[in-house]
């Protein structure tokens, strides 16, 4: 190799070399910031419904339920059950095309919803003491 050559392939190193350390995150940065979206959720706001078990006709189940969706991938939901208790959730959401996925703080419940216009739909499997699926619907509110 000629002086010429080794000088040129020094420079191009030098040039590229930087450029390749850029697609890296500097240490400490928190990757989960990243999936925050930076455009309005769709299924933002608030949601009213009810769910209600379907097993055998029964009606052990039920309650009126009050969902909330942030932009930030949060979600709130407060049910209020027959006799006056109230049962309250919050967790994170994902959206994936007309469905999404609630995840419950804790781990214990997930629900997948459909949309459909402005109605949310899905099934929770059997609760403790129940014989069948839980029936979920909620109706977007005009915010």
């Amino acid at each position: 190799m000629t002086h010429r050559s080794i000088a040129l392939l020094v420079i191009a190193l030098a040039a590229t070399l930087p450029a390749a350390g850029c697609a890296t995150s500097p240490g400490g940065v928190n990757e989960a910031a990243a999936a925050i979206p930076s455009t309005p959720s769709p299924l933002r706001g608030t949601w009213h419904g009810s769910a209600y078990d379907v097993a055998n006709g029964s009606s052990r189940y039920s309650s009126r339920s009050d969902l909330r969706i942030n932009d930030d991938g949060t979600w709130s939901l407060t049910e209020s059950l027959p006799g006056g208790s109230v049962v309250e959730s919050t967790g994170t959401s994902t959206a994936r095309g007309n469905q999404v996925i609630l995840r419950d703080r804790n781990g214990r419940r997930s629900l997948i919803l459909t949309q459909s216009g402005d109605t949310l739909y899905g099934w929770e499997r059997a609760m403790p003491g129940m014989e069948g699926p839980v029936k979920i619907e909620f109706t977007r509110s005009p915010e």
